[in-house]
């Protein structure tokens, strides 16, 4: 887990922590942490804890309670971009870089540029071929990267 996603949870975990029975043990701690790390975002924690905090508990939830909770708030991230047309529910896209390296033999970059009329693996490795073919002085291919749909991000704002 992300340490800047632990330390959310953890700040979450204090709007809670007079409420009788709220878990003084460090492994205790570590269970709840754990259970909330199943929320896909900072936000979806904020938004589950916004619900656990109105709930009228007759004894403080288990870390299992809150887990099952998280469970169902990732359900609610993953089934608004289910319908997405460009990712199809995937959260994430393939882009297409140029990599320029320093020198002949080196492995250390210059620059990546994103290239963005490749919308496939056979356009990518057509443009390579060409780029191949074409005396340059410089060292490049082309790479795939992945990059956040823009469905991910609205479902996880």
């Amino acid at each position: 887990m992300e340490k800047e996603l632990e330390q959310h949870i953890k700040t979450e975990l204090l709007r809670i922590k007079h409420w009788l029975g709220f878990p003084t043990e460090r492994t205790a701690m570590r269970d709840y942490v754990s259970a909330l790390g199943v929320c896909p975002s900072p936000q979806s924690i904020t938004r589950l804890m916004d619900e656990v905090v109105q709930i009228e508990w007759a004894h403080f939830p288990s870390a299992a309670v809150l887990r099952q909770m998280a469970y169902v708030e990732k359900e609610k991230v993953i089934q608004k971009r289910a319908n997405c047309p460009i990712c199809e529910g995937v959260g994430y896209v393939t882009i297409w870089q140029l990599v320029t390296f320093i020198g002949e033999n080196s492995l250390a970059f210059r620059r990546i540029e994103d290239i963005p009329d490749i919308p496939n693996e056979e356009q990518a490795y057509a443009f390579q071929r060409k780029m191949l073919a074409t005396p340059c002085t410089e060292n490049q291919i082309v790479r795939s990267a992945a990059r956040k749909c823009q469905c991910h991000k609205a479902a996880h704002g």
